[in-house]
């Protein structure tokens, strides 16, 4: 530290003429300083994200990911190779709706913005529709405005396969035409400072890669998510009650009650994996709450010991999907 203050007080010398009294400033750091400074602090903050991702089910993919970027980074500094900010691809992230792919993108954010891959930690989500309009020429014009207000961060374009070609000559496929001629455009020209991610079904998406020869050649990474196993969606309900304001926990009847009422769930059109266990955990909370405040009106002295307050039992789990 003495050595690293007396180079300190040498720059602020050189930098302001005088030998004192003077205040240091960030720019008399030296740069091999001021190199490990930031990948400490780099560090720090991915040590953050990944302890983050530790909340979630079924996250591996996307540690995986985010481990193997900072990887490439470490190797590169080891080297002496000097590769620049912004290597990172875009991105694919296919799997059906309540696997994680928004809040993945959230967090993929928030990492290359870390490992200073993209410019600021901005997410931005938008839809396919939100980049065509209502009569053709006016799309590439809407498009354009709307990439342009995503640049420098992380922009994730859900159902993107509704950009997939479909229809004749005059009809709604030219529409979707000026909307991916103006995407290349972006993909092209912000390669380094923004990345893009295309999301929705993994069938659906084939159709919209195969659509245009230049989007397979811009899409350099994809991440697959996944249904949930009906243990996890359990384990989602777990979480969800424990993070509740009661810090609620099931009995292992509860837990079994809980069980059925997933399988049942999972048979339903509209399941949507972890969207319909945060659904099911807000009719559990809703069930327990009604349960308690009725044993409170038939015995005013209760107490929340007797209530068992932070205990789900199974009469709190609703016992059929019509309960949600």
């Amino acid at each position: 530290m003495q050595n690293l203050f007396e180079k300190m007080c040498t720059s602020c010398d050189m930098r302001t003429g005088e030998t004192g009294p003077f205040t240091l400033t960030a720019e008399d750091i030296p740069k091999e300083s001021r190199e490990i400074i930031a990948l400490n602090q780099r560090n720090s903050r991915i040590d953050d994200i990944l302890a983050e991702l530790d909340d979630y089910v079924g996250f591996e993919e996307v540690r995986k990911l985010i481990v193997s970027l900072k990887t490439a980074q470490d190797f590169d500094r080891f080297s002496g190779v000097e590769c620049p900010a912004g290597r990172t691809p875009h991105f694919q992230f296919l799997g059906a709706p309540g696997t994680g792919k928004t809040t993945a993108a959230r967090v993929l954010a928030r990492a290359l913005y870390a490992l200073n891959e993209i410019k600021t930690p901005c997410y931005h989500e938008i839809s396919a529709r939100d980049l065509i309009a209502g009569y053709v020429g006016q799309t590439a014009e809407k498009a354009h405005k709307m990439l342009e207000d995503c640049r420098e961060g992380l922009v994730l374009i859900d159902e993107a396969y509704m950009l997939a070609s479909s229809g004749s000559a005059g009809g709604v496929s030219d529409f979707r035409e000026e909307a991916i001629a103006e995407l290349l455009l972006f993909l092209e020209k912000e390669q380094g400072h923004t990345v893009v991610v295309f999301a929705g079904y993994e069938d659906k998406m084939q159709a919209f890669i195969q659509s245009n020869p230049g989007l397979e050649s811009r899409i350099g990474g994809t991440l697959y998510f996944r249904n949930y196993t009906e243990e996890e969606c359990l384990e989602i309900v777990r979480r969800n009650l424990a993070n509740t304001a009661y810090a609620l926990k099931m009995t292992p009847e509860a837990e079994e009650a809980c069980l059925k009422e997933i399988r049942r769930l999972e048979e339903r059109h509209d399941f949507s994996n972890a969207r319909t266990m945060r659904n099911l955990s807000g009719a559990i909370v809703k069930r327990l709450q009604n349960r308690i405040v009725k044993m409170l009106a038939a015995n005013p002295a209760l107490t929340r010991e007797e209530a068992r307050i932070h205990s789900v039992l199974p009469e709190d789990i609703p016992e059929s999907p019509a309960a949600i």
